[in-house]
Formats: structure tokens, sequence, C-alpha cells
């Protein structure tokens, strides 16, 4: 049975492209939802985190690039390094009842606080994962100062 959500989504795709779906440029949902991010600007921050270890510069990274169902390599290629598997690690999948006991836990270096990142990945894929859990209030770049 085909539910409305995606008879609707067919039906819209149609009439946006009548001539075939090939001469659209992009349909990721992230256009639809809101502002993509780009590589430029994920780039930078990446960068920024390697070199300064500031964990806002991590944060926007998983608030912005990092969704469930990716890979230890799509994660580590979006923060600029290799995560490594976490062997023993009962102790996180038992803080909650949402890990199996054949999941993964995948470790990723520390900020300048000294957190390290570790993520949970069951046959391969990144699970219960909540973007907004990393998001800042603000991610503006500081005011500028008068010097008068």
């Amino acid at each position: 049975m085909v539910s409305r959500t995606s008879l609707f989504v067919v039906c819209a795709m149609c009439a946006v492209c009548p001539g075939g779906c090939q001469s659209l440029p992009d349909l990721s949902l992230a256009g639809f939802f809101g502002e993509s991010v780009t590589e430029s600007e994920r780039d930078s921050h990446r960068q920024a985190f390697q070199e300064t270890r500031d964990p806002e510069h991590l944060n926007w990274l998983l608030a912005n690039c990092v969704e469930t169902g990716m890979s230890p390599a799509d994660i580590s290629r979006i923060l600029g390094e290799d995560g490594t598997r976490l062997h023993g690690d009962g102790w996180v999948k038992n803080k909650s009842s949402q890990y199996l006991v054949d999941d993964e836990t995948w470790k990723w270096e520390a900020d300048r606080e000294g957190r390290s990142l570790l993520l949970v990945f069951r046959e391969g894929r990144l699970v219960n994962f909540d973007p907004s859990e990393f998001a800042a209030e603000s991610f503006a770049e500081p005011a500028s100062k008068d010097m008068d």
C-alpha cells in the first residue's frame, strides 16, 4: 500500500519535471527543508576543529553534517580524522536500552576540553543520533569591537 505522502512526493516531482527528472540538478531533501551546508562551510569547520580542537567546531560538524545511517568512514571524512573501534564497549551500550549487544562503538579523539566523541553503529550504520543535541544556540561570528 502506498502512503499519501509518498504519492504526493511522486506527483509533485512529476509536475515539476514533466520532461523527465534528468533535468533536475538536485532533489536532496536538504533543499526542501532548509539551508543545506556548503562544502566550503564544512571544510572550514573541519579545518578549524583540526587546528584548534575547539568543541564549538566539532558540535557544528555534528549538528550540520552527521546523520543517522552514516558509516564510520563517513564520520571520519566529515571530522577529518579516523575513528577507532572501541572494544569492551558494554559500558556504553548498557546506558541505553536502544543499543544491541552486536552494536559497535567508535571513538574519535578528544577536543581541547578532553571530551572524546563516542558514536554507536549497527551493521555499520550510525544509530540513535540526534543532531539537535549538538546544535549551538548561536554559532555566529563574534561581534567586532569598536577600537575608538
